[in-house]
């Protein structure tokens, strides 16, 4: 199970990664060259593990980063939150299914020692 929200969770960070990279290039960037910045920015994580508030006063004064940036965040959001819905829901059903497998099917249930061939 913790395999499975890991995956969730990697999956949801890299589609809205995707996503919001997407975006950008197809409806922003065409209408302002300075989105490029979002494109371009690479963080430098020496300098985000050492001292975190240049990194963040830099990405909060720039909304051409800080915009898509959010709008990543929001993406990843709504993705785990769909994906466990999902999951609960087909945990869900495989739990109310298990047992009743024959009859919900709609297949009568044979008594014991019968086969299929020996009823002819």
């Amino acid at each position: 199970a913790m395999g499975d929200q890991l995956w969730m969770v990697a999956t949801a960070v890299v589609g809205s990664w995707y996503a919001t990279c997407s975006i950008v290039e197809i409806f922003l960037l065409p209408k302002d060259e300075h989105y490029m910045e979002f494109l371009k920015y690479t963080p430098v994580w020496g300098l985000m593990m050492d001292h975190p508030r240049i990194v963040l006063t830099d990405v909060a004064t720039n909304h051409f980063v800080r915009h898509p940036l959010l709008l990543f965040t929001m993406l990843t959001i709504a993705g785990i939150l769909a994906q466990k819905a999902l999951w609960a829901r087909r945990r869900q059903r495989s739990v109310q299914g298990k047992g009743h497998g024959a009859e919900k099917r709609g297949y009568a249930q044979m008594p014991s020692g019968a086969s299929s061939f020996n009823m002819m």
